[in-house]
């Protein structure tokens, strides 16, 4: 099975920009000592009017830890104040795939990734933050299989005032596979139970966006999958409250990845990433945006 995970670390900064005439700004942040670093979360707040959150790595005697950043930002775009949490013992990290793995409800902003801990072992990790970058509690969660990674990718609400991580679990281990990882927390991050969801080989697929119905209580999925031949193709996965697969989908003939979910107004989904197209340029594959509504 080919192998797609892997950790990276990009420029941080924080960039806001207004047309001149709303007198808005543009402004940039760069840590102290980083190298590299990027932005995973900007929210509005009531006392410092932004909140913006992400990964960087901090090196200190040619020694690089992956950290948590929290910024500050009043109005104007100007750092108030900055707090960052990791260190050697225990490094916060980021991966390709995660698009949305910042969450704002209410007061607080929760954050899943996954973890490298000090006996050189991964997990995941689910914080609570308050407005102003204090963390509220912790969790982390650990796979029994010592060579079983979970990887979160996104974090979202579920209708009973609890939490839903999704993302994947990659395996190192003799039968390698990627599955579709799903825990499910009460409101203070405990953990109530997990799902690794599989499939017929390849063993490949996971979660990149996840909403959980009002109506009908049901949870859906979206992200990639491998199907026979190693061809990559969406993903949209429909459970049931509590994480039993009721469906498992692809739509389009030539493959794609759904990056992103969200249910209109009419309570049907509404699932964009991209489809490949069968053709290339310049030796590259080339794709084209996909929205597939149901």
């Amino acid at each position: 099975m080919k192998i797609l995970f892997r950790f990276y670390f990009v420029a941080f900064f924080l960039l806001s920009i207004y047309d001149s005439q709303a007198q808005g700004f543009k402004t940039r942040y760069i840590p102290v000592n980083s190298t590299f670093a990027h932005t995973g979360c900007l929210f509005e707040s009531n006392n410092v009017f932004y909140f913006g959150a992400g990964i960087y790595t901090d090196t200190f005697q040619n020694k690089s830890v992956s950290k948590i950043i929290v910024n500050g930002l009043n109005p104007t775009g100007q750092v108030q104040w900055t707090k960052t949490y990791g260190d050697s013992t225990l490094q916060y990290l980021a991966n390709t795939f995660t698009r949305k793995s910042f969450h704002k409800q209410g007061a607080f902003i929760y954050h899943s990734c996954a973890i490298l801990q000090s006996n050189n072992k991964y997990a995941a990790a689910f914080i609570k933050f308050n407005l102003n970058g204090d963390t509220v509690w912790q969790k982390i969660y650990r796979d029994p299989d010592t060579l079983v990674l979970p990887v979160p990718q996104m974090v979202t609400s579920s209708i009973d005032g609890g939490f839903l991580i999704t993302g994947f679990f990659e395996s190192f281990g003799a039968n390698p596979y990627r599955r579709c990882l799903l825990i499910k927390t009460d409101a203070n991050g405990n953990e109530l139970w997990r799902k690794k969801i599989g499939k017929s080989s390849p063993d490949v697929s996971d979660g990149r966006a996840i909403i959980q119905d009002s109506i009908s209580k049901q949870i859906i999925i979206v992200g990639y999958q491998y199907l026979p031949g190693n061809k990559v193709h969406e993903n949209i996965l429909v459970l049931d409250i509590l994480g039993i697969t009721l469906s498992q989908n692809h739509h389009h003939p030539n493959g794609g990845v759904f990056y992103d979910l969200i249910q209109t107004k009419d309570h049907q989904f509404l699932a964009v990433g991209e489809h490949y197209t069968g053709q290339s340029f310049g030796g590259s594959a080339v794709s084209k945006a996909y929205a597939y509504k149901f």
